[in-house]
């Protein structure tokens, strides 16, 4: 997901948060005919009934969750697999590593890849460039013997 984008639905949420008249601090769930009301997240400075969190508290990182068609932010402690954090003001966000990356440090600079492929220099390779061995475990080009 691209920042812009992320922008984007921060400030709806915000915009849908000015409109909700203060219902900032309960979320509300319907089932069977029944709405149950509870808190929102405990980690959440400002929350949306329909989106989740808006906001985190410090040190938290906003994670965008597909829910069917919506978005719900939850706030974390650390950014899930194949996602990284990025800090700033006014709060901390989860952002997609690139496609091939399992794990990543940034968006172009990826620490683990997926199956199949191999780290060299923070990138993803489908082979190693010549003078190193691809290593199955590690997932990555060394300079020993092929692993598998």
């Amino acid at each position: 997901m691209g920042l812009g984008l992320l922008l984007n639905i921060l400030m709806f949420n915000f915009m849908e948060f000015a409109k909700s008249n203060g219902e900032n601090d309960v979320d509300h769930q319907l089932t069977d005919n029944l709405v149950v009301t509870r808190p929102c997240q405990a980690a959440c400075v400002t929350c949306s009934t329909n989106n989740g969190c808006l906001l985190c508290k410090p040190r938290l990182f906003l994670y965008i969750q597909l829910d069917g068609m919506r978005q719900r932010g939850l706030c974390l402690s650390s950014c899930p697999r194949t996602y990284y954090g990025v800090r700033s003001p006014p709060t901390h966000t989860c952002l997609r590593c690139l496609e091939d990356c399992d794990h990543c440090f940034s968006r172009h600079f990826c620490t683990r890849c997926r199956s199949g492929l191999f780290l060299f220099h923070g990138r993803c390779e489908n082979s190693c460039p010549d003078g190193l061995t691809p290593n199955n475990v590690l997932r990555e080009c060394t300079t020993g013997a092929t692993s598998t």
